[in-house]
C-alpha cells in the first residue's frame, strides 16, 4: 500500500533503514521491509522495540543479523520457497542479455557469435541450471563447476569459457574466491559476469587484468567499486 499523505499509519515519505531508526517513527514500527543493501543488526532492533515481522526479498539472510527468535520476529524471506522460485527465470534471462551487449555491441561492429562459444557457470545452483538451458537455446556450449568440483575442473572452467558468469552464495569460504589464480586463467577475449554477490569476486584483480586488457570485457550487477574509467565494464543497477 502506497503512503497517503496526512495518514497517520503511513510515514510522509520513503526512507532508508538509517534514517526510520533516527526517527521516533521507528519506535513504532511493526514490520521492516529490507534488502541486501541495509543489513538489520541487534543495534538497529534496539530502536525498534515493537517490530514483528522483517520481510526480505532474498533467499540469502547474510544481511539479516539477528536472532529472530530470540526478538520473537518472524521472516519472511524467499528461502526454501523452490515451487515459485523455479519459475522465476529473471536473472538467467538478464545475465544473457548481458552477455549479448558484450558480445554484439550495437555500436561496435558485429562483435562476437554465441553459437559454439563456451558459457562457464561458476555455481550450479538453481540460477546456473536456469541459465544453462537458456544459454544452450543460443548454441552455446556449457561448462560448470559448483563447491565439490576439484580445483583443476575450476582451472580448466576458467581457461576454457568465452564467458563466465558467478552464481555462488555469499558465504565466508566464498569471500573472493574468484581472485587472481582463476581470473589469470581467462582469455584475453574473454568476458566476466557477475550478479551473485560484489564480495566473492577480487574486483582490484579484476580491474588489474581490465586495464591491461587481459580479459576483454565484464558485466556486473552487484560491485563495491567505482568502475567509470573502464568503458569495457557494463554496470548495471
Amino acid at each position: 500500500m502506497r503512503p497517503t499523505p496526512g495518514d497517520p499509519r503511513f510515514l510522509t515519505r520513503w526512507q532508508e533503514v538509517g534514517e526510520i531508526i533516527q526517527l521516533s517513527d521507528g519506535e513504532k514500527a511493526t514490520i521492516l521491509i529490507t534488502d541486501h543493501h541495509h543489513p538489520v543488526t541487534e543495534t538497529r532492533l534496539n530502536h525498534m522495540p515493537k517490530l514483528k515481522y522483517v520481510v526480505s526479498p532474498n533467499t540469502g539472510h547474510t544481511h539479516l543479523q539477528f536472532n529472530a527468535q530470540a526478538h520473537g520476529i518472524k521472516l519472511i524471506t524467499l528461502r526454501g520457497e523452490a515451487g515459485f522460485l523455479s519459475e522465476v527465470r529473471s536473472v538467467a534471462e538478464f545475465v544473457m542479455m548481458q552477455i549479448q551487449i558484450l558480445a554484439r555491441p550495437v555500436h561496435g561492429g558485429i562483435g562476437m557469435l554465441l553459437s559454439n562459444k563456451t558459457l562457464g557457470i561458476v555455481g550450479l545452483g538453481r540460477i546456473g541450471k536456469q541459465l544453462s538451458v537458456v544459454a544452450s537455446g543460443f548454441g552455446m556450449r556449457i561448462m560448470h563447476v559448483d563447491k565439490e568440483s576439484p580445483e583443476w575442473a575450476w582451472g580448466a572452467l576458467f581457461q576454457k569459457s568465452d564467458v563466465v558468469s558467478l552464481h555462488l552464495p555469499e558465504s565466508e569460504d566464498t569471500k573472493q574466491k574468484i581472485g587472481l589464480e582463476l581470473l589469470s586463467f581467462m582469455r584475453p577475449s574473454a568476458f566476466l559476469i557477475n550478479t551473485a554477490r560484489a564480495s566473492i569476486l577480487d574486483e582490484a584483480v579484476l580491474a588489474g587484468l581490465l586495464a591491461h586488457g587481459e580479459i576483454a570485457a565484464a558485466a556486473l550487477d552487484v560491485t563495491d567499486r567505482d568502475w567509470g574509467p573502464y568503458p569495457q565494464v557494463l554496470v548495471t543497477p
